[in-house]
């Protein structure tokens, strides 16, 4: 398994605006994808390969970003951005075309006037408290959890300074104020053929995306758990038995399976404990054959006490229940192999 991007915060500035001078404020238009996020431009480098390959949950495609800057409005209780550097089609692709090297990460308030909203965008001011988080990653093909930072979202003096100023610059109805950053490429690592700067996928902590270099075509009849081995067996199509997960000194429940199996969570308890200690929740991807617990929780940014499968319009999610104070969080799960 390749090595995930690591990355190096450089540098933080944090700087809030008093209130007695007078802000500047930005109005952008943003727009809202199918995937459920919204964005805005200043530019677009390619229509080929549009914004919108950034949000489709594929990592075989792209978004060209050229010299363009892009604004993101963070979901809801979402702490974590998590990116696909350059592009995922394949390692060829990855390595002809340019990857970030490093970006900067601007915050703003988005604050949202009563009515500023057309049926394709919505308008949002900028409030800037001049915080800013500069990321550097190596250059190997993966995704990388990037944590933001905390005073976004949990300083009230800077939330209060943005209705405040806006009120007393521009005199409009506040609808809503949102968390929203500002993405810009400082520098890239040079394609040996393309000049193009790519990155293939970009999301928070509602998706989980698990990228599996390796290519496994196998195709599974039946999940059961060998109660002699306290192991979990996946039935494959061709007659023959694989060890998904296995740990002699625990209990093991088979508790949800996926539609296409791809997907299973078990409950484990040491067996030591058989009967007063506390079951913990794995879950485990089929096809990589790997638990996938502590790269879901560097996604989401959290601890998780317990899961579940939910199906929405045939689409499959997890619940978390997170740690330490009890919380749910529904996390949209995909898969993606060469």
């Amino acid at each position: 398994m390749r090595h995930l991007l690591a990355l190096t915060i450089l540098s933080l500035t944090i700087n809030i605006n008093g209130t007695a001078q007078k802000s500047t404020w930005k109005s952008i238009d943003m727009i809202d994808t199918i995937a459920g996020y919204t964005y805005a431009l200043d530019k677009v480098a390619s229509y080929k390969y549009g914004p919108g390959n950034i949000f489709d949950n594929n990592l075989k495609t792209c978004w060209i970003a050229g010299n363009s800057v892009i604004y993101l409005r963070v979901p809801q209780y979402n702490r974590v951005l998590n990116i696909f550097n350059g592009y995922g089609k394949s390692p060829a692709l990855y390595r002809q075309n340019d990857r970030v090297k490093k970006l900067k990460i601007s915050f703003y308030l988005g604050v949202q006037p009563e009515g500023h909203v057309s049926e394709i965008a919505t308008e949002y001011y900028l409030y800037d408290p001049h915080i800013t988080q500069v990321v550097e990653f190596e250059d190997v093909m993966g995704i990388r959890h990037i944590n933001l930072l905390d005073s976004m979202f949990e300083d009230q003096l800077i939330l209060i300074a943005a209705f405040d100023n806006f009120a007393r610059d521009i005199g409009y109805e506040v609808n809503e104020v949102q968390p929203i950053i500002k993405i810009e490429i400082i520098n890239t690592f040079p394609g040996t053929k393309y000049r193009d700067i790519c990155i293939s996928e970009l999301f928070f902590s509602d998706k989980y995306i698990l990228y599996n270099p390796e290519t496994n075509k196998t195709v599974i009849d039946t999940l059961y758990i060998n109660e002699e081995e306290n192991s979990l067996i996946a039935q494959l199509n061709t007659g023959k038995k694989q060890v998904l997960y296995a740990n002699k000194d625990e209990d093991i429940w088979l508790s949800e399976i996926s539609n296409d199996k791809e997907w299973v969570i078990i409950m484990t308890m040491e067996a030591e404990s058989r009967g007063k200690g506390l079951s913990s929740f794995k879950l485990i991807n089929t096809k990589a054959n790997k638990v996938v617990n502590d790269d879901l929780q560097k996604s989401l940014g959290k601890s998780i006490e317990a899961m579940y499968f939910e199906y929405r319009d045939s689409v499959l999610f997890v619940l978390c229940i997170e740690t330490p104070i009890p919380e749910e969080h529904l996390v949209k799960l995909a898969y993606h192999q060469y």
